[in-house]
């Protein structure tokens, strides 16, 4: 536990081939891609909503996270120096929680956010008015 605030344990560039978190991590990270393509599907389907644009940023941004994890877990499985330091899952992880607050404070706000509903306005007596000539 001691050595989890040490910068020789986050900065090893060879952190060891033992570890124990693979199946975990592949789940988490697979799900976050499915969630975001699920999210940028459901988009497609939307029509006109306010949630419109915020599907489509996060969508894309949980697209991002989960093949950047999947791409962590990679290299620290392969084993390449440099690349799968655990100081890469560490910003991962702080990207992760910041990228959620984010996306709960702004949909707050898009919830919140009346409807708006265009309505064309039409003159009731338009329909007596005599019918406009078609130029040639």
């Amino acid at each position: 536990m001691n050595q989890l605030f040490t910068f020789s344990y986050w900065l090893n560039t060879i952190p060891g081939a033992n570890f124990q978190f693979s199946k975990i991590t592949l789940g988490v990270s697979v799900a976050i891609l499915i969630a975001g393509g699920a999210l940028w599907f459901y988009r497609k389907k939307m029509g006109k909503s306010r949630h419109k644009k915020w599907v489509r940023t996060y969508s894309v941004r949980l697209i991002n996270l989960g093949i950047l994890a999947l791409g962590l877990l990679f290299v620290r499985e392969v084993g390449i120096p440099f690349l799968s330091m655990r100081l890469w899952w560490l910003v991962w992880l702080i990207f992760l929680f910041l990228f959620s607050f984010l996306a709960l404070k702004s949909y707050r706000k898009v919830k919140n956010r009346p409807v708006v509903v265009k309505s064309k306005k039409t003159d009731p007596r338009a329909k007596y008015l005599p019918k406009k000539k078609k130029r040639k």
